[in-house]
C-alpha cells in the first residue's frame, strides 16, 4: 500500500512551494498507523494544514490548493495532485490507480472555534430542522442544523456534532458488545471519566442505558430504516412547548436485541455498523436534539448527558470520531485539530495511548495539531513536525531532539520555545529576589530575608526553590559577619 512521502503545496493560505517530508514506515509488530502530530506557535499554519489536507482528502474541484503528493519511493510518481509540478500549473484532480486514495476522510474541529464554517458548508449543502412555518416555536428562531460535510467518503465534525458519532457508535450495538471486552476502549474510556469524576468504589463504569431524540411529531421516520432499531417508545417532552413535539428513545436493551436477538437477521456483519448507522441517522435526521441517559452505579439513579462535564462528553466524543474509522481496512485520513481542548493533565497523558491502540493495525493516516507538551511525551520523533511560520510563508522543521518519553518540561524548552518551565508571574517575583544585591545596609538584608522566607513558605520544590535556599544561605551569612 502506498504511503505519503512528500508532500508539496504549491499555494494555500501562508503555504507558497511547502514541502513535508515523511520517514519511512517500519513495520514494528504489525503495525501500520501513520501518526503526525503537528506543532507550533499561534498563528504557524498548523490548523491551515489540516484543512489543506482535507481539501486534498475530498478531491473538491476547483482546489484551493495547489498540491502534489509522491510515492513512498520518492520516484516522482503522483499519488494524487492537481498541480503539475514539472509543469507549473494546476490540473485536474487525478489519482494514478483511478481510486481514492484515502477511502474516507474525517476532521473534527474540537475547540469551540470552528473555522471557515460557511465555507466549508457550502461545498456539501445544508440540511434544515424540519419545522413547518405552522410551528409554535419558529424555524428562524432555531439555528440551522449544518450537518457539516457528510456522505460516504467524508465527515466533518464540529464541536457541536461530535456527539453525533457517540449516538451512532451506541445506536450500532458496537457499544454492548465493547464493553464486555475489558481491553476495548470503551471500557478505558468508561473508567477513566468515572475515575476523574466520581468517588464512589461502586462506581466502576459509565453505564448508558437510553438515547433519546426530541422530534416533531411524525418526523421521526427510523421504522423503515433497517439499519437503526424500531423506536418504539416515546414520551412528551419535558419542556414547555407545544404537545406535538416528542422525546423518543431507545433503550441500550432494545438495541442490543436488534443486533443480536433472534430476529437480528445478522444486521452486526457489517464491517463498520456505526459508520452506517451515522450515514442513516444523518440522512434521516428531523431532530432539535439528542443525548443519552446514563448511570454510574448498578442500582443508582439516571442522568442526562448534559450532565457530564464539558471534558467528559469530548473525552467521549472524540474517542466515538476515532472509533468510526476502527473497522476501516483501506486507508483513511483522520485529522484532529486541539483534540486535548478541555482535558486535564491526566486525560491527555492518555489520549496518545488511546489512539494508538485503537488504529495501530490500520494503514490510516492521522494528523494531529496540539499545544500539548503532555500529548509530544507520548510521540516519537519521527512522528512530530514543526511547522514555523515566517514572512515568506510557513515552512516545515523537524525537530531535532528525542520526543518520546521526555518529561513535559523539556519538551516545553526545545520544542515550544519556552523561555522559563514556571509561569511569568512566579518567576518575575522570584527573579527579583535573586538578583537583589546584598550590601552593608543590615535592616535592607533582612528586609531581603523576610521575603526569602515568604516565597520559600509559597514556592513547591524543585530548582527554583533551591534558588531560593541558595540565596538565603549567602543573606544569613551576611547578617552573621554583619553582627
Amino acid at each position: 500500500m502506498k504511503n505519503i512521502a512528500t508532500l508539496f503545496i504549491k499555494s494555500f493560505r501562508n503555504f507558497n512551494n511547502f514541502k513535508m517530508i515523511f520517514p519511512e514506515k517500519q513495520n514494528n509488530d504489525g503495525e501500520k498507523l501513520n501518526l503526525n502530530i503537528l506543532i507550533g506557535r499561534n498563528g504557524s499554519g498548523k490548523s491551515n494544514l489540516l484543512d489543506a489536507l482535507f481539501d486534498m482528502g475530498i478531491e473538491s474541484e476547483p482546489s484551493d490548493v495547489k498540491f502534489d503528493f509522491y510515492t513512498l519511493d520518492n520516484s516522482g510518481e503522483n499519488i494524487i495532485s492537481n498541480y503539475d509540478s514539472n509543469k507549473g500549473s494546476p490540473i485536474n484532480i487525478k489519482n494514478i490507480d483511478n481510486d481514492k486514495y484515502w477511502n474516507k476522510v474525517v476532521r473534527a474541529h474540537c475547540s469551540n472555534l470552528s473555522r471557515d464554517k460557511e465555507e466549508i458548508i457550502g461545498k456539501i449543502g445544508k440540511i434544515e430542522e424540519s419545522f413547518t412555518d405552522n410551528d409554535s416555536i419558529k424555524k428562524e428562531e432555531h439555528e440551522e442544523k449544518d450537518l457539516s460535510c457528510f456522505n460516504d467518503k467524508y465527515l466533518d465534525f464540529n464541536l457541536e456534532y461530535s456527539k453525533f458519532a457517540l449516538i451512532s457508535y451506541i445506536l450500532s450495538g458496537e457499544y454492548s458488545k465493547s464493553l464486555k471486552d475489558e481491553n476495548s476502549l470503551w471500557h478505558d474510556l468508561n473508567k477513566i471519566v468515572i475515575e476523574e469524576s466520581v468517588d464512589n468504589e461502586k462506581a466502576k463504569e459509565l453505564k448508558i442505558e437510553a438515547i433519546w431524540i426530541k422530534a416533531h411529531q411524525g418526523n421521526v421516520n427510523f421504522e423503515d430504516n433497517d439499519n437503526l432499531p424500531h423506536c418504539s417508545n416515546s414520551m412528551p417532552c419535558d419542556e414547555d412547548i407545544s404537545s406535538d413535539r416528542y422525546c423518543y428513545y431507545w433503550t441500550l436493551a432494545d438495541i442490543e436485541n436488534f443486533y443480536t436477538g433472534p430476529e437480528s437477521q445478522n444486521k452486526n456483519e457489517d464491517p463498520n455498523p456505526a459508520y452506517t448507522v451515522l450515514k442513516e441517522y444523518l440522512d434521516e435526521y428531523y431532530c432539535y436534539d439528542m443525548g443519552f441517559l446514563y448511570k454510574i452505579e448498578e442500582d443508582g439513579d439516571l442522568y442526562q448527558s448534559s450532565s457530564l462535564s464539558d471534558g467528559q462528553r469530548a473525552l467521549l466524543y472524540r474517542f466515538a470520531i476515532v472509533n468510526l474509522l476502527k473497522n476501516e481496512e483501506e486507508k483513511c485520513l483522520l485529522l484532529l485539530d486541539e483534540p486535548e481542548t478541555y482535558f486535564n493533565e491526566y486525560w491527555k497523558s492518555y489520549f496518545v495511548y488511546l489512539l494508538w491502540e485503537t488504529l495501530k493495525d490500520k494503514p490510516h493516516d492521522v494528523f494531529i495539531a496540539t499545544h500539548s507538551a503532555m500529548l509530544i511525551t507520548d510521540t516519537k520523533p519521527e512522528e512530530v513536525h514543526r511547522i514555523v511560520d515566517t514572512h515568506d510563508g510557513a515552512y516545515h522543521y523537524k525537530p531535532q531532539v528525542n520526543t518520546y518519553g521526555v518529561s513535559i518540561v523539556d519538551i516545553g524548552k526545545y520544542l515550544f520555545m519556552m523561555e522559563s518551565d514556571i509561569g511569568n508571574r512566579a518567576k518575575k517575583e522570584i527573579k527579583e529576589v535573586l538578583n537583589q544585591k546584598l550590601d552593608e545596609n543590615v535592616d535592607n538584608n533582612r528586609d531581603l530575608n523576610k521575603k526569602i522566607n515568604k516565597l520559600l513558605r509559597q514556592v513547591g520544590p524543585g530548582e527554583w526553590r533551591w534558588k531560593l535556599r541558595v540565596k538565603q544561605k549567602e543573606v544569613e551569612n551576611k547578617l552573621l559577619g554583619t553582627n
